[in-house]
């Protein structure tokens, strides 16, 4: 990589009258590339590739789907018969009913099950979730009622039988007087991150609350590994994403690393929500806190990369050096400038191979390599985790922080990895 040719020296180039502090210079920096090729090893482990698609059922976490349709209370009777059709066909056992202030249960046969007290639309989200492709599944759908308002719904299909459902009233939560959004340069200041409008988009005052939103949800420790981090508002990606469907990306290129936010990601605050019912979150939280976790996996890449850089700019610094003394050298320092240029050519080629090394490995982070040996969390944690474990480390991420109940009832080993903070251990 031409970052680094400039450490090469010819031996014939000579050296300084008084060459001590160039050698202490030089043996500084041999053992930063030693450092360097020791921590190569363990930044770079593999994870456990992810179980894939189509594998036996598991425990998982999907959030939401389309909009629900508005329906017209006499339309009652045909919505109850479609969804007992599919409560039988996805062999629900039982139907295990909360609606914030009383649970009923509703048993087979379903033909004496009248589902009376739900609203309509959560019927229709009951069918839904008693699908057979969704057993051990948990949805949060933000359903607009057309006679009793917003309602925030949480359905799990469990892997043996039962589905739980808890549908809770907006109207019943309590209601905080709304915060102004932070500008852009507060959020910057509060947070200690980097530029918000290097993209070709601007954010929105209900887009930086989502931001903020996430920010805050993070511990401090987390905070600093993404310091600095640009976010960039973008309507679409400006490349091709590598898996499809995709509403945000971290980038990281050698020592710049950046987010960009996609509209996408805003789409489905009015329909899915994360988090305890009771307590919801937008949607789009939980997704700035998935490309967060990226940025924060892949954080020591980024810091190897950076000090990689610093090594090659002091490495031509000492180069630097030694030509600038090599007029009143004398034959026995012309041979000491020899045995330098030699030793700064041994770290320029050290420097390059693990700079390939790094470069084609396309690591993920540490962090991910030892989220993926965790038990259950080859199993993705949601259908997208199943792409890769960096993406199952993403998601879990973000349900760790929005819907830590949720994460729990998929892998109680993610989640106490995560508590943990073995996520944010140095590689070893």
């Amino acid at each position: 990589m031409a970052m680094f040719a400039t450490l090469a020296l010819e031996a014939t180039a000579g050296a300084p009258s008084d060459l001590e502090s160039v050698s202490s210079q030089v043996a500084a920096e041999e053992r930063q590339i030693s450092d360097l090729e020791r921590r190569v090893n363990a930044l770079l482990r593999p994870p456990v590739p992810t179980v894939p698609a189509g594998a036996t059922p598991v425990a998982s976490y999907l959030g939401g789907g389309g909009e629900l349709p508005h329906l017209d209370e006499h339309k009652r009777l045909d919505v109850r018969h479609l969804m007992l059709v599919e409560l039988e066909r996805g062999g629900v056992t039982e139907v295990d009913y909360d609606d914030g202030t009383q649970t009923t249960l509703f048993a087979p046969p379903w033909q004496k099950a009248g589902f009376a007290i739900a609203p309509l639309e959560v019927l229709v989200a009951i069918r839904s979730a008693a699908m057979p492709a969704l057993r051990g599944v948990e949805l949060d759908l933000r359903v607009a009622t057309a006679t009793r308002g917003v309602h925030f719904v949480t359905l799990v299909h469990e892997l043996d039988g039962p589905l739980r459902v808890t549908d809770i009233a907006a109207a019943s939560l309590s209601a905080e007087p709304p915060q102004p959004a932070l500008s852009e340069a507060e959020l910057r200041k509060r947070f200690a991150i980097g530029s918000l409008d290097g993209g070709a988009g601007r954010w929105s005052a209900d887009e930086l609350q989502s931001l903020e939103r996430a920010l805050a949800l993070l511990s401090e420790s987390e905070r600093m590994r993404i310091r600095g981090v640009e976010l960039r508002r973008e309507s679409r990606p400006r490349r091709p994403l590598p898996f499809k469907g995709a509403c945000g990306i971290t980038h990281v290129e050698r020592i710049e690393r950046w987010v960009e936010i996609y509209d996408c990601a805003f789409r489905e605050d009015d329909i899915v929500f994360a988090g305890n019912p009771t307590a919801p979150e937008r949607a789009s939280v939980r997704l700035i806190l998935h490309e967060l976790g990226h940025v924060l996996a892949i954080a020591p890449v980024y810091d190897f990369n950076r000090d990689l850089q610093r090594l090659a700019d002091d490495g031509k610094k000492t180069s630097e050096e030694v030509l600038e003394h090599r007029a009143d050298a004398s034959i026995e320092d012309q041979r000491a400038a020899s045995d330098l240029a030699a030793r700064l050519r041994k770290i320029a080629a050290s420097m390059q191979a693990v700079a390939k090394r790094v470069g084609e490995a396309h690591s993920p982070g540490p962090a991910v390599s030892a989220f993926s040996r965790v038990p259950g969390a080859a199993n993705g944690i949601t259908s997208y985790g199943r792409e890769s474990p960096a993406e199952a480390f993403a998601e879990a991420f973000s349900l760790f922080h929005t819907d830590p109940d949720a994460l729990r009832r998929v892998s109680p080993t993610v989640l106490e990895f995560l508590q943990r903070g073995e996520h944010l251990l140095a590689p070893k």
